[in-house]
């Protein structure tokens, strides 16, 4: 189940569908991003995309499995 407890905070009422609710999430994410002009590519940080599994590792505290699987691909997909 997804945590909604910060729907509040972005001016959203959970909705009772978890993907629902986590894209609202998400997309406010995204528009805070673009409102503080940040950029979503982790070159630009020159953050190496060697540092993938690094990075994969402290979100997820795992070194395998599914979880990890689906985080390294969203962390290769900010290098651009």
């Amino acid at each position: 189940m997804f945590d909604t407890g910060i729907l509040p905070y972005i001016g959203e009422a959970q909705s009772g569908d978890d993907r629902k609710d986590a894209e609202s999430v998400g997309n406010a994410i995204l528009e805070l991003v673009k409102t503080l002009e940040l950029s979503t590519n982790l070159k630009n940080y020159k953050i190496g995309e060697d540092q993938a599994p690094k990075i994969t590792k402290l979100a997820t505290r795992q070194e395998s499995g599914p979880l990890y699987d689906k985080v390294i691909a969203l962390v290769h997909n900010l290098y651009g």
